[in-house]
This record gives C-alpha cells, sequence and structure tokens, in this order.
C-alpha cells in the first residue's frame, strides 16, 4: 500500500517543512519541536533512559503542542502506510486471506490456520502464522513459492509433510512462517519519559505528543532493519525451495510416514522423526 500526501505551500501547514516529503524528516527535528515547546531538552534514547535531563516547564502551551501532536500523528500514520514491511496486528486478516488463495491456487484445501506473538528481540516483535493444508505433496513447491509472495518479508522456519498411507500422494502439510512488526511502547518506559519531561505538570496534549513522537521512532528504527529481514526471506526462500525437492521424495521411504525441515540459526535442517 502507498501513502499519497499532499504538499502545502504554507510552511506552517507542515511545521517547519514546506518541501514536498519523500519521506519522514529526521527524528531529532521532531525531538527538537517537542523539546522547544516543553521549554526543555528531551530525548528519546528508545528503550533507556533520556540522555539529557530537562528543565521542566513553567506553563505549557497546550494549543501549541496539539498541533505538534496532531503533526506526529500524521507522520506516524504516513510511515505506516509508506512501510509495506512490518506485519502489524490489523494486517494479520489480509496475510491470513492471501495465505489461503496461495493454499487453492495450489489445487490444496485448507485446514486450518493460527497466528501468536514471539518475545521482542532487538526492538522486533516475531509473529508467526501457522497453516495446515491436504493434498497432494506434487503441489507443495507452488503452495511454497507463493507464499513468499507478497510485500512482508517472511521467512518459513518449519515445513512439514505427513502421508497417511505409504505410496499415496495425498498428505497433510504444515506451513509455519515468520514475520516481524515494531515492538510496542513499554507504559512505565513512556512514563518514566513523560515524568522527566513534565515534572509535577500534567498536559493531555505534551502526552500525546510524547507517545507519538515515541512511536515514530520505532518505526523508523524498523525502516532501518527493513533491509536485513528482505535479505534473511531471500535466503530462506532459496534454502526452502532447494531443500523441498529432496524433502518430498524422502517421503515415501520414511518409516513414519512423515518428512520435514526446520530452522535452526540461519540454516534449514532436514528433520524424518517429528518427535
Amino acid at each position: 500500500m502507498v501513502a499519497t500526501t499532499t504538499s502545502s505551500t504554507d510552511p506552517a501547514a507542515r511545521g517547519t517543512d514546506s518541501t514536498s516529503r519523500s519521506g519522514l524528516p529526521p527524528l531529532l527535528g521532531v525531538q527538537a519541536v517537542v523539546a522547544l515547546l516543553l521549554g526543555g531538552v528531551f530525548w528519546l534514547g528508545g528503550a533507556g533512559e533520556p540522555k539529557a535531563q530537562p528543565r521542566a516547564p513553567h506553563r505549557i502551551d497546550s494549543e501549541a503542542i496539539s498541533q505538534v501532536a496532531s503533526l506526529l500523528a500524521a507522520d506516524r500514520e504516513a510511515l505506516e502506510a509508506e512501510l509495506t514491511a512490518p506485519l502489524m496486528a490489523q494486517d494479520e486478516q489480509s496475510v491470513g486471506e492471501f495465505a489461503d488463495l496461495q493454499v487453492q491456487a495450489a489445487d490444496l484445501e485448507l485446514v486450518d490456520m493460527s497466528w501468536r506473538s514471539l518475545t521482542a528481540v532487538d526492538d522486533l516483535v516475531p509473529v508467526e502464522l501457522t497453516l495446515r493444508a491436504t493434498g497432494s505433496y506434487y503441489n507443495l513447491p507452488i503452495l511454497v513459492d507463493g507464499l513468499y509472495r507478497q510485500a512482508h518479508p517472511m521467512e518459513i522456519t518449519y515445513l512439514a509433510v505427513e502421508t497417511p498411507r505409504m505410496m499415496v500422494a495425498h498428505t497433510e502439510a504444515t506451513v509455519r512462517m515468520r514475520f516481524h512488526r515494531p515492538a510496542t511502547l513499554s507504559t512505565s518506559s513512556l512514563k518514566d519519559r513523560l515524568e522527566s519531561v513534565l515534572g509535577g505538570l500534567r498536559s493531555r496534549a505534551a502526552e500525546v505528543a510524547i507517545e507519538e513522537a515515541a512511536r515514530v521512532q520505532l518505526l523508523q528504527e524498523f525502516q532501518k532493519k527493513v533491509p536485513g529481514l528482505e535479505e534473511r526471506s531471500s535466503t530462506n526462500r532459496s534454502q526452502v525451495m532447494t531443500a523441498l525437492p529432496g524433502m518430498l521424495r524422502k517421503l515415501p521411504s520414511t518409516a513414519l510416514g512423515w518428512v520435514g525441515m526446520e530452522q535452526t540459526g540461519d540454516a534449514m535442517s532436514l528433520i524424518v522423526d517429528p518427535g
């Protein structure tokens, strides 16, 4: 999905940026605006503490800060629209529907699918989609190839095929895919930042501005990681598509009528026992 933006000849309509926007301005500019309105020095330091202690403001211009909050919210929404790589919670339904279409295109039948989120690592939240489908295992490469054809960088971390009877092509396949989304805001961390900037003052407008600035930062940090995620997806696709034919050839000769592959580190390992 591509976001469309409109430019304005009035600099005030877009803060201090009157140029055509091909991407978000550096977060430092956002922080500077927030700091100016709050009367202190405010640095978003990721999960850590603020890098400089601000001077507590004597008063808060709620109207001005509300304008900043609106600009930050617009920047955040535009970046969310421009970034197709992260799989946000609202994207799960459409990705599930896409996976279902790939199952149908491979002349297989969907049994079920499920989502789960894992613990964040390096400000990335792994999100896994597991689907089960039945049909001829000769069509499995069509399904697997189709699943990679989407905007979200994806890795297949587990793929297994089981046949109920020896020498029968009808099988049940299980495919587990891993996507990523930005880490969520830490409530305690955000509370600490608000306290350090506002001190004893209370302003809902300032709270919204600081929260939006933090959300923008998380998206910008995710954006930096997209090339690495795309590279991992490409490598994973090559590994899976290369190993899949050999895995399927082993299926008729396995004692349990079951064969699979699983991601171990950066490689895919063949497994012949479901454990």
